[in-house]
């Protein structure tokens, strides 16, 4: 992993309240890259410490970073006969903080 974990949850609680594009910078790579990086019962303790230890999630970058590290919010979505690891935000199948996948072209859909 190229971040510590507690370093990447310390920099995401830093960023949760700041109307800047730093904030949007940082949990737009914790989505997209830390993610992938991390195993999946640091995921979990990653979704935890921020829902303890942060105000509700009010913003759209708020709202997908707890959607994509919540571990009851994770399904495989079979696609053009590939399937594809997404989160579910607004009622869209996400594989990363903006490409979501188009529900015509989706074939089946399963709890991770």
């Amino acid at each position: 992993m190229t971040i510590d974990l507690f370093e990447m949850q310390v920099l995401v609680e830093a960023c949760w309240n700041l109307q800047t594009g730093i904030r949007s910078g940082v949990l737009q790579k914790a989505i997209d890259k830390w993610y992938k990086e991390l195993r999946e019962g640091e995921r979990e303790k990653s979704y935890m410490f921020w829902k303890r230890a942060m105000d509700e999630p009010r913003t759209e970058d708020t709202l997908k970073l707890m959607a994509r590290f919540n571990p009851n919010n994770q399904y495989n979505i079979d696609i053009n006969k590939t399937t594809v690891q997404c989160y579910k935000h607004n009622d869209r199948y996400y594989r990363d903080s903006i490409h979501w996948l188009p529900e015509d072209l989706i074939t089946k859909i399963e709890k991770a």
